[in-house]
This record gives structure tokens, sequence and C-alpha cells, in this order.
């Protein structure tokens, strides 16, 4: 069997199941399949049309903009967490209500800023809302307006090109009080983010070992980026 993409051949395979693999650029394609047999007869497959679109960002805003949230990148059983957009949004009062039936959707309670690991699997489209409190107000939701997300597809973004190779080692995680970075040789720049984006602590070492206090941090996600000759490795650390 021969496979096309836009009418280019990408590879032939002799063994059943037929299949091959392919790494597209983004953009719309014509997928085709041509089974040869060994009469030299030959038949081709109906045209499969896909688009190949970027991954979403991981965080979003809701559409009132009272709240951010944020997904890890996790394929499976991701957490999601609530980001109020000012004092006292969510505090007391903060609902997940999310599933894949958006007519029936359990609640759960959640911290703000403080991520909840969802129960679901890669390629689920799940339905999410929140009801939270809200200063002069009882409460409010945003049932009305619900947010969708596709388990294990968004994708981190950063504004430095990120390794593929990990090369950081660091621990513990969770952490209570100190983290502890294992550094690559060289000029290390290390940032300290909390989910909102704000930068918390920024530090060039030459040092192999790092070591960054976290005791006085609120519980909840931080992210730590480490640049290294301009390549990037971030990493979620989570604050008990």
């Amino acid at each position: 069997v021969d496979f096309f993409a836009n009418g280019s051949f990408l590879s032939s395979d002799t063994s059943s199941p037929f299949s091959a693999t392919w790494i597209s650029e983004l953009g719309d394609f014509e997928l085709t399949a041509v089974a040869h047999d060994y009469n030299n007869g030959s038949s081709v497959s109906n045209i499969v049309e896909i688009a190949v679109v970027d991954a979403p960002p991981c965080r979003g805003t809701s559409w009132d903009g009272d709240f951010d949230y944020v997904f890890s990148d996790d394929k499976n059983n991701p957490t999601l967490t609530f980001i109020p957009s000012k004092s006292g949004v969510g505090t007391p009062t903060c609902i997940l209500y999310y599933g894949k039936n958006p007519s029936s959707l359990p609640g759960y309670g959640v911290t703000v800023n403080v991520p909840f690991k969802l129960t679901a699997n890669e390629g689920d489209l799940i339905h999410f809302y929140y009801t939270y409190s809200f200063p002069g107000a009882v409460e409010k939701n945003n049932s009305a307006n619900k947010d969708t997300y596709i388990i294990g597809s968004c994708r981190t973004t950063t504004s430095t090109q990120e390794t593929t190779d990990k090369r950081l080692t660091y621990y513990p995680n969770p952490v209570t009080s100190v983290l502890n970075l294992e550094l690559t040789e060289g000029e290390n720049q290390i940032d300290i983010y909390n989910l909102a984006g704000a930068l918390l602590h920024s530090n060039v070492t030459t040092q192999n070992i790092f070591t960054y206090d976290m005791s006085h941090l609120a519980s909840g996600m931080y992210l730590v980026s480490v640049i290294n000759n301009d390549r990037r490795e971030v990493v979620k650390v989570v604050k008990q």
C-alpha cells in the first residue's frame, strides 16, 4: 500500500495492518492510499480530507473576564486551575462543573489558584463552568457561557525555544519549603512565576545546584523557567 498527502508520496507498507508515519505542517490535506496486488492490479481509496491546526493555548479567560482557567498539558487526567481576576473572586465558594454531557455536569469544590485533577482521557471533549463568590454579589456562574476543551490538546507556549531533551532535575515535587534544581554547566537564568504570569523571582547563577525557598508562597502550582545558552526548559512545581 502506498500512501499520499495532497498527491505527494509519503511511504509504502508491505505488511498488514498497513500504515504510514507522517509528520505534517499546518494546513488542509487530502489523504489517499493505493493498494497493489501481486497481479499488478491496484485500487485507489476514497479521499480523506483533514485540517491540521495549531494546538490551542493551555490558558483561557471566562467570557466576562472574571477569571482565567489553566489546563496542564497532560495527555490524560490533566489539572484545571481557577485563577481569579481580583481578590475575593472564588473565595470562599468555588465549584467546578465538568463532564462530557453539557446538560448534566457534576460539581466539585475547588480552591482558587490550586490545580484540580480531572478524570478524563485524551481526546475527550469536556464542557465546564464555575459557580463562584464575587465581591458585591452572593455568587455568580457562567453556566450560560460554558467553555470546552479537548483533553490533551493544549500546548504551553513560551517566548524562547524550549528544549525537547529534558536535562533539568528538580526535587522535591510537591515541595513544602526548599526547591532544589540541578543545572547544566554554564550560566543559567532562573525565573519563577505564578500561574497568573507574575514574576516572583529571577536569578542568574553558574552553580550546578540552585536552591529556592518557597515556604513563603501560597499553596498552588508555579512555573520554573531555566534558560541556558538561549535554550529554555519550563517545569511545573506544586507548592503544598
